[in-house]
């Protein structure tokens, strides 16, 4: 089964790559370098309130892993404070808490602290492959991106501590999902040779709508990403450094359609008047 739906996600990314981005335009706005130290250089869980932005890191050897940091548009450190948990890999904002992904192998877990740092509980993730995290005001979505097979985003009841909600996409590393109120923005990573990607589903339709392909000055490793409301900010490596960075895009910015077509022919053989068949890419 797991082999069926692998390639039928490819199947649908070929598929998908004639119509995203029609009716969609973005621009990128800036780039914004952080301090190039293990903390920043690792950061990886990014939400917001509005008006600042806030930090979880990957890193497991900074001083300050485990901490929250917040910082302004302009990239200035604002504020940390630590939470006890170590490395990171998602958080989200509630309005009054935080949601941090702890990535602490068979202990990880979803773990909700307040502005102070302090721990309120912990829900167990089961795994230690989770990307991302996004608060839609009555569930925490996060990206799982081990296996293949179960590769998504889901939505976490946190008082049942069950799943009540899927989107799938047509990518192997999920690392980030945001939502503007209409559209949700879907962070795919380049690490299992899909492409560094944005998708934008529609949960209106249930369906991918659109895509914002990263490409230079993006260099790779998308990670978090958030809206503030009128701007998406995405956490990545530009180009030529090995500091991460803010990317901020307007998705209504003026821009070019990015179509890509991952083939030019396909050769289905011989086949009689009238048949079908199906072509899946590797």
């Amino acid at each position: 089964m797991w082999l069926e739906r692998f390639k039928m996600q490819q199947l649908v990314m070929v598929v998908m790559a004639f119509f995203l981005n029609t009716g969609f335009s973005q621009s990128l706005v800036n780039v914004i370098d952080l301090p190039a130290n293990a903390y920043f250089n690792s950061a990886f869980g990014l939400t917001t309130d509005s008006s600042s932005l806030f930090l979880s890191s990957g890193s497991s050897t900074s001083p300050q892993a485990g901490y929250i940091t917040e910082l302004d548009t302009a990239g200035n450190v604002l504020n940390s404070f630590p939470t006890g948990l170590g490395t990171s890999q998602g958080l989200a904002w509630t309005g009054s808490t935080f949601w941090y992904f702890k990535r602490s192998g068979s202990s990880s877990a979803f773990v909700e602290v307040d502005p102070n740092g302090n721990q309120l509980r912990s829900i167990s993730s089961g795994t230690a492959f989770i990307a991302g995290l996004y608060w839609d005001g009555d569930g925490l979505w996060y990206g799982l991106y081990y296996p293949d097979a179960d590769a998504g985003f889901y939505k976490l009841d946190v008082n049942s501590s069950t799943v009540v909600d899927t989107i799938i996409v047509p990518h192997r590393q999920p690392h980030g999902i945001t939502s503007d109120g209409q559209y949700f923005y879907l962070v795919g990573d380049d690490f299992s040779g899909d492409p560094a990607i944005i998708f934008i589903y529609d949960p209106a339709v249930q369906d991918t709508v659109g895509a914002i392909h990263l490409s230079d000055p993006f260099s790779q490793n998308p990670r978090g990403i958030t809206w503030d409301g009128q701007y998406l900010w995405l956490l990545g490596d530009p180009v030529g450094t090995t500091t991460r960075a803010f990317f901020q895009f307007d998705p209504g910015g003026s821009g070019a359609p990015n179509i890509e077509l991952p083939a030019t022919q396909v050769n289905f053989g011989q086949v009689s008047i009238g048949s079908t068949d199906s072509a899946f890419f590797n």
